[in-house]
């Protein structure tokens, strides 16, 4: 029969008091923080796993950020580009109505309303910088303030003096969008028209009475006519305006989705089962009692105690 000594057993009620004690701190350590370990020695497995989520999560809020950024931008550009289109189709309104009417006393008149609002709109700004400057963010893309700085002009192209440059920008490592549109691209072709009829007023041909003649219905009639296809490039300029706004929508959505989702993931790889630590600081707390009553047992064990 193996015989084991006092000093041997007392020594393994110890280490067993001790493993208790330490599987004790771990559970009140996991119940107290909702974590499986306070620091990175104990999640050595899921590290690599954990870290690259992580990385994943901080750019995905980098993405959203960036949207979020550009979100007032776009829905003031679509205003301003709504409003360019608006004042477009109002010129041909008015072209209408005096053919129809057979009467141009208030065409200029009307014009230089639809201008007003179609200058307005190009020089339109945002945090102080211009939408539809390009890089020229500090000065007005579109110079002419009246139909006579139109009609002085010698050509409409030394009324825009915005970049060549359309504004782009990033949105993560994989996207990059233009998210700007150029003054004299959006608005060249309607002030073509906005200066023909200007010269034609002011020329031989003009001015628009409350009677048109012959030659001035033709004239009317050849700018109802240009002026259509310009109609359908500015609603097509919006229209990809809107479809940039469509895009990062569903990208931000796509993206906060993501961070829902690996977020859970590192949750399930760090966060603590309450339950089962529970249960296990129920199951180590009666451990380390039990294992406290034995060594004090065995402590006290002495041959004194059989010989008295």
């Amino acid at each position: 029969m193996t015989r084991i000594s006092t000093t041997q057993a007392n020594l393994s009620a110890l280490n067993h008091l001790l493993r208790n004690q330490t599987d004790l701190v771990e559970a009140q350590s996991q119940v107290a923080s909702g974590k499986k370990a306070t620091d990175l020695k104990g999640l050595v497995k899921e590290l690599g796993t954990i870290n690259a989520a992580r990385a994943v999560i901080s750019r995905s809020i980098s993405a959203v950020e960036r949207i979020k950024e550009l979100e007032p931008r776009l829905s003031i550009q679509d205003a301003a580009l709504g409003q360019i289109s608006s004042a477009a189709d109002q010129i041909r309104q008015s072209l209408i109505g005096s053919i129809g009417l057979d009467d141009g006393l208030n065409l200029m008149q009307e014009l230089d309303s639809a201008f007003g609002q179609i200058t307005g709109a190009l020089n339109q700004k945002f945090n102080g910088r211009s939408i539809f400057g390009g890089t020229k963010v500090d000065a007005e893309p579109f110079t002419a303030q009246t139909l006579d700085d139109v009609g002085s002009a010698a050509a409409v192209s030394d009324l825009f003096q915005n970049s060549s440059v359309k504004p782009v920008s990033r949105i993560d490592d994989g996207l990059t969008v233009e998210t700007g549109f150029l003054a004299d691209d959006v608005a060249t072709d309607i002030m073509t028209i906005i200066k023909a009829i200007k010269d034609f007023n002011d020329g031989a041909g003009g001015p628009f009475t409350d009677t048109i003649d012959a030659t001035q219905r033709a004239f009317i009639e050849t700018q109802l006519a240009a002026i259509a296809p310009v109609l359908d490039a500015l609603n097509q300029v919006q229209g990809k305006n809107g479809l940039l706004q469509k895009q990062l929508e569903t990208t931000q959505a796509r993206e906060e989705d993501r961070q829902i989702l690996l977020t859970g993931v590192v949750g399930d790889l760090e966060d603590a089962d309450l339950a089962e630590a529970a249960s296990r600081l129920q199951q180590a707390q009666t451990a380390v009692e039990a294992s406290a009553r034995t060594f004090n047992i065995l402590s006290n064990v002495s041959l004194l105690n059989f010989i008295r």
